[in-house]
């Protein structure tokens, strides 16, 4: 999502803040300088079309159902509410470790290849939560085992859910 925003150098804490100190590694408390990079939300509609051609997120007019895997990473009472039509339910959850870390890359992809996503390095799926954010971790753990691939449906279940009742 930083990415599609325009950030061109992501780097994710793995785990929570407090993990990453009681392992000793340097934290800095000063004030940073204003960052020579700058995230922003697309501009113009130039952007906007950029970002949906190319894929990096769906929006639901493009919306590849039957096309592409749809990956959704809430839990299961939540997906057993309702969910994408033909999504598969993998918990992001399942991807985390007891401290809030990833797990490793084998147990990353024996979880994808647990929900029948069998080529979670290369296959190329749509990721969906609620509303954009938990479906985040999916892709993280993705892209860790090196598949970018990946695309986020941005207005996920919520969207999907408000669409369909409005027969849209």
């Amino acid at each position: 999502m930083f990415k599609a925003m325009g950030a061109k150098r992501v780097k994710i804490l793995n785990g929570p803040l407090a993990k990453w100190i009681k392992e000793g590694k340097p934290i800095d408390s000063t004030d940073p300088e204003e960052s020579k990079q700058t995230a922003r939300g697309p501009q113009t509609i130039t952007d906007m079309n950029y970002i949906f051609k190319n894929n990096v997120l769906f929006k639901y007019e493009h919306f590849p159902i039957n096309v592409l895997p749809v990956v959704d990473s809430r839990d299961s009472a939540e997906f057993a509410q309702g969910t994408v039509a033909n999504a598969i339910s993998l918990p992001y959850e399942s991807l985390l470790n007891e401290d809030y870390s990833f797990k490793s890359k084998d147990e990353i992809a024996a979880a994808f290849k647990s929900a029948s996503i069998n080529k979670p390095h290369s296959e190329a799926l749509v990721l969906s939560c609620n509303r954009g954010v938990t479906a985040c971790a999916l892709d993280i753990a993705l892209r860790e085992l090196g598949n970018t691939n990946s695309r986020m449906y941005d207005g996920s279940w919520t969207e999907y859910k408000a669409r369909k009742t409005q027969g849209k």
